[in-house]
């Protein structure tokens, strides 16, 4: 039986380090995850397909008394702090109204308050284009990503309140990545944020976006983290295998 522990060892330390990863809803949430908790009592989130008949698909977070406090619709990226009480949002999409860029805000639980109207508020959110998501807050802080697509190493100026959260990679699609390359190669890339120390490292899949294999579109990476014990990064995706990186962080091991 010591394949078994060792394969049990495995799969325990994978999930284990796959828990510090931004959640992408719905696929990786569950009414624990991420997990969020406001004067001291648990949070949880509750999948919402219909309101009115009309199908919404949001993620509602709720308290135990199934208050609701805001919701997450598809492609929402949220990453949850350590110490549960204030959480990161943002859209895997990279951009930013008209520009390039992505917007993360910052909201502590402390500051959600009760929505008045959950259905009409989860309606209006699968109508309303501009945004993926909506919590009865006004944000801690905010900013917008931007990067250059040429460089692998870059100095990000983080807001303060942002210095809290440990080191997390964001997966999105960048506009430029390949300039150079006029083929049909797709953009799909990992950034490692480190607010800590104001770095940003950015990663281009050349291994997903040069293959010849992939279904794009059908296929796609949806969360990456590193790991501390061998500074590689693992990562996942919809209908692809667990892989994980090799030192470029560019392509599988």
């Amino acid at each position: 039986m010591q394949w078994f522990a060792r394969l049990a060892g495995k799969l325990f330390r994978r999930d284990s380090l796959f828990k510090q990863t931004p959640c992408l809803a719905p696929w990786y949430f569950s009414p624990s995850n991420p997990h969020l908790v406001r004067n001291d009592a648990d949070m949880r989130w509750n999948y919402v397909e219909k309101v009115h008949d009309a199908h919404v698909g949001v993620m509602a977070l709720l308290d135990q008394n199934d208050v609701c406090y805001g919701f997450a619709g598809i492609y929402t990226c949220i990453f949850a702090h350590p110490q549960s009480e204030k959480f990161l949002v943002w859209n895997y999409k990279y951009c930013h109204g008209d520009s390039p860029g992505m917007l993360l805000s910052l909201y502590e639980t402390s500051a959600l308050r009760p929505i008045e109207n959950p259905e009409n508020a989860a309606f209006a959110l699968q109508v309303n284009k501009e945004t993926s998501h909506c919590f009865n807050a006004v944000p801690a802080d905010f900013f917008v990503l931007t990067l250059d697509p040429s460089l692998t190493e870059q100095e990000i100026v983080f807001p303060e309140p942002f210095k809290c959260f440990p080191d997390f990679c964001i997966v999105t699609n960048i506009p430029g990545l390949y300039p150079h390359d006029n083929s049909q190669t797709k953009d799909t890339a990992i950034i490692l944020l480190s607010p800590e120390t104001d770095k940003l490292y950015l990663y281009p899949q050349d291994w997903f976006n040069q293959s010849e294999a992939i279904d794009f579109g059908y296929q796609w990476i949806t969360r990456a983290v590193k790991n501390p014990q061998t500074g590689l990064i693992h990562a996942q995706g919809i209908r692809l295998r667990d892989f994980v990186l090799d030192k470029t962080g560019r392509q599988r091991k």
